[in-house]
């Protein structure tokens, strides 16, 4: 999996991951990166959200495109 970049930072700014990108397994995480998109609740299940599969086409992991494009 290549990591790029959805947007630019400012100098200094910490990166965030989203790991439903990457991931297909149950598991949840509580999120506070305070974008106003955040989900606030980030899951192993979240790929299978329609509107996630809009917002974030092509960024996930291989594997999980395949999952998705069946």
């Amino acid at each position: 999996m290549t990591e790029t970049a959805r947007r630019a930072s400012a100098p200094g700014e910490e990166p965030t991951f989203d790991y439903a990108l990457a991931t297909a397994v149950p598991w949840s995480i509580s999120c506070r990166c305070g974008s106003p998109a955040c989900r606030c609740l980030i899951t192993g299940n979240d790929w299978w959200r329609p509107e996630l599969q809009e917002r974030y086409r092509e960024h996930f992991s291989p594997f999980i495109n395949a999952r998705i494009g069946e």
